[in-house]
Order: C-alpha cells, then sequence, then structure tokens
C-alpha cells in the first residue's frame, strides 16, 4: 500500500478489497481467494473454490453452428460460389484498379529484385513474406496479368520467385490455393514468356507502377505540397511581384515625360508666334 497526501492506495499488481490490498491474480494461476482479485486482470474472471482464477463462461448470442435452409442444394451452392467468383473478378478487371490497388507493393517487389540483382540488398536476405487478406492476394495476381477464375480462399499462397540461370534473372510465379492439398501450379505472366526476365517483366508491366500513388489516388490536394515548394512559389509570386511594380513605375515615369515634353512644346510653339507677331511692323511703306 502507498499513502500519500494522506490517501492511501494499492499499488498496481494489487486490487483494494474491503480496505485490505490484495494481489491480482492472472486467470489460469492459483493463488486467489477472492473474485475481484481475477477480476481486475480480467473482467468476468472468477475465482474457483480450489483458489485458480478462471476465465469466464463463454456466451454467444446465437448458436456457432450455422446451417443453410432447406432449399439449398448443391446446385444453388455451385451458382451463388460462381456468382462470387465473378463479382470479385471486378475489383481488379482494370489496368487502373490494378496500378492503384497493388502497383505500390508490384513496384516494391520489383525493386527489391532489382537490389539484389545490383548486389545493393543484404546478401542474408532470401526469402522476404507477405501476410495479407484474399483481396490483397486477388491485387497483386492482377498487377501480374493473372486472373484465377475462382477467387483466393483462405490459406492462399502466392510465390514470386527470381532465379538466375545462364547469365539471366529470371521471374517465375508459383499458386496454391488449396490448403488441403499439396501441390501447387506455376503461372505463365502474359506477355511475358517462360523464361520470363526480370528486365521484360518490367518493360510489360510497367503500366501498373503509379508515379504518385497518392496523387493519382485523389489524396492529394492542392495546398497538400511540401515546405520547400511553398518557398519557392513565394520566391517566384515575390518577383513576378517586383517586376510587375517596376514596370508600372517605369510606365509612369515615361508617361510624365511625355507629358511634361508634350507640355514645353506647346509653350515653345506659342512663344515663337508672340515673337513673330511683334516683330512684323504694322505700318509697312
Amino acid at each position: 500500500m502507498f499513502c500519500g497526501s494522506g490517501v492511501c492506495s494499492c499499488l498496481s499488481d494489487f486490487v483494494a478489497i474491503s480496505g485490505y490490498c490484495w494481489p491480482k491474480v492472472n486467470p489460469g494461476e492459483s493463488g486467489c481467494i477472492e473474485d475481484l482479485q481475477c477480476e481486475a486482470v480480467w473482467p468476468a474472471a472468477r475465482c474457483s473454490l480450489a483458489g485458480m482464477c478462471e476465465c469466464p463462461p463463454k456466451t454467444a448470442s446465437h448458436p456457432e453452428d450455422h446451417h443453410l435452409p432447406n432449399w439449398v442444394n448443391q446446385t444453388i451452392k455451385d451458382e451463388i460460389w460462381r456468382l462470387y467468383d465473378l463479382c470479385c473478378t471486378f475489383l481488379y478487371s482494370t489496368n487502373i484498379l490494378a496500378r492503384l490497388r497493388a502497383g505500390p507493393l508490384f513496384a516494391e517487389i520489383l525493386n527489391r529484385m532489382k537490389s539484389k540483382v545490383q548486389n545493393t540488398l543484404d546478401s542474408r536476405e532470401k526469402f522476404y513474406a507477405y501476410s495479407a487478406h484474399d483481396t490483397s492476394v486477388a491485387s497483386i495476381l492482377a498487377a501480374f496479368g493473372i486472373f484465377p477464375e475462382a477467387f483466393p480462399l483462405y490459406a492462399t499462397l502466392v510465390l514470386v520467385e527470381m532465379h538466375q540461370k545462364e547469365g539471366q534473372n529470371i521471374v517465375r510465379i508459383f499458386y496454391k490455393n488449396e490448403t488441403d492439398q499439396p501441390e501447387m501450379f506455376e503461372y505463365e505472366i502474359p506477355g511475358c514468356k517462360t523464361p520470363c526476365t526480370l528486365e521484360k517483366l518490367e518493360e510489360v508491366r510497367k503500366h501498373v507502377i503509379p508515379l504518385n500513388w497518392e496523387s493519382e489516388c485523389g489524396l492529394v490536394n492542392w495546398y497538400d505540397i511540401e515546405a520547400d515548394t511553398y518557398l519557392y512559389i513565394i520566391v517566384i509570386l515575390s518577383l513576378v511581384c517586383i517586376l510587375l511594380t517596376l514596370q508600372m513605375v517605369n510606365m509612369t515615369l515615361a508617361n510624365r515625360r511625355f507629358h511634361k515634353a508634350l507640355k514645353g512644346g506647346y509653350k515653345s510653339q506659342s512663344r515663337r508666334r508672340l515673337l513673330d507677331v511683334e516683330e512684323e511692323d504694322p505700318y509697312p511703306e
């Protein structure tokens, strides 16, 4: 127990029960006497008669076993799965969808392979794994131009391998869509006949690599730019304002000089006319 400023409280590993501090007990451990010792660790946990904390009884709002209606026969099941697979193909059926949904991951895989070829990758790195949902698996396959007839199931595996053979870097793709069978099969990459080299793969699938993913997805607003870019814009606008100001000043001065010269010309002509009149003889012989 810890006391300070006239107030006493239990340490973090203890719980207050009837004015005393009792140690907290984790579910599955023994040493409890009161239920609150277990509940302080896990809500609704209880202390058994044997002095062991037990997890709360499992509850469910509905039975765990689900049964299809009697009218759902095998024919209807097959049709449901067919429509499901067909519907899912629309998620990545175009190049723009594959580019935006899987382009960054596809580019990362290619860049890692190129780094391996250029010996800029850690030599100890032999295998790189991703854990993803079925939609992510389908999207990366679409980035390679591969569209399986059946949408990826649970525990689907995609292997992208690079082999060095006869001075070439060959890319191969293996696919496993059955969890209860050990077999897997190899896909041929569309547009890149076997053996598909890394250079050829990048050439035929470069259209699915986004140049600026956030911008192409519409996630960047016109004002979402780097601080340096703002500085460049301010400098350019300042120079434009200075040039316009100088141009306006120059035009104003030129206009004043013009009017001054024009006014001076009128005075000279008037004086010349006056002198001509004075020099004339009013009484010619």
